[in-house]
């Protein structure tokens, strides 16, 4: 398998497991503060729901970046004198 051929691929495994981990710790945390404040399931749903909005969130700006990361890799494969024509 080469390099280029998924490149999007480690960064959604590498998301995939951040999101695990911190939602896991948004459950235990909100548990931990429902039990101590007599409220559940308030603090569980809240915490929960603002780290999946927190990880989706660098997801996507991730997502985005190396998107254009690979746009502006594919433009310079094109024309490899680059944006000035060859003049610097």
């Amino acid at each position: 398998m080469r390099n280029g051929n998924y490149p999007f691929l480690g960064l959604v495994l590498s998301h995939g497991a951040t999101m695990a981990i911190t939602l896991y710790l948004a459950v235990r945390a909100g548990n931990w503060l429902d039990e101590r404040f007599n409220k559940s399931p308030m603090f569980l749903a809240i915490s929960v729901i603002l780290m999946a909005a927190a990880n989706l969130h660098l997801l996507v700006k991730d997502v985005m970046a190396e998107s254009d990361k690979q746009d502006r890799l594919k433009k310079e494969k094109k024309d490899p004198k680059g944006p000035n024509g060859g003049n610097s």
